[in-house]
């Protein structure tokens, strides 16, 4: 039994430091990308891509993998998802990617609250030495000179904090949905609610409608 959950939990971190590798790369790439489109526009290319490349994986068992009794709970994360995404693309043009991600810790203080407060977990030292260096992390790069880029402060701030509440809340639907729904089902409906929430968005930063 314990090394039945010793592997589980080396499997977990593993795919944990493969999440942040990922997020990293997304996270320079959408800076570089910000400089030329519009922030919807990267959302919603994003994530109509993600749903195309997983079509074939989540189709490969038939129409039984979209099969969901928890509709309105893919429904709110798929919305929590895109207003995240589209508040971090638009503050990231005006914030350096270190410090926005300095602001991004926050997330994990938020998660122990939310931990606490709605799964009865319990605190540990460790996780308390984890947010409060979150905590620290952060002040000490938004307060730094020229902590946000050649712009000093700028609303961009705001932008990336609105992303960490958003974050934070898709987080928790997910712990819901992860003893309820499978991984494959809540990929297909979070990428396709991402997309038709994220559209209309889109099209009004378009310069044909201006």
């Amino acid at each position: 039994m314990f090394e039945k959950k010793y592997h589980n939990n080396l499997y977990g971190i593993s795919f944990m430091i493969l999440n942040g590798l990922s997020l990293a790369i997304l996270y320079a790439v959408v800076k570089v990308l910000r400089s030329d489109l519009d922030s919807s526009l990267i959302v919603f290319l994003y994530k109509t891509t993600i749903l195309i490349l997983i079509l074939p994986w989540v189709f490969s068992e038939g129409l039984k993998a979209i099969k969901t009794p928890y509709f309105k709970l893919h429904l709110i994360r798929g919305f929590l998802s895109t207003m995240g995404s589209l508040s971090w693309a638009y503050g990231i043009k005006y914030v350096y990617v270190a410090t926005a991600t300095a602001i991004l810790q926050m997330e994990q203080v938020l998660w122990v609250v939310v931990g606490l407060l709605l799964f009865n977990e319990r605190i540990t030292r460790t996780k308390l030495a984890v947010v409060i260096l979150a905590l620290l992390g952060a002040i000490l790069v938004v307060t730094a000179k020229g902590g946000s880029g050649a712009y000093g402060f700028h609303y961009g701030y705001v932008f990336i904090l609105m992303a960490v509440l958003f974050y934070t809340m898709n987080s928790t639907v997910i712990k819901i949905l992860g003893q309820k729904a499978r991984n494959k089902t809540q990929i297909f409906y979070v990428m396709l609610f991402s997309m038709v929430f994220s559209y209309p968005f889109a099209f009004l930063d378009w310069e044909i409608v201006r």
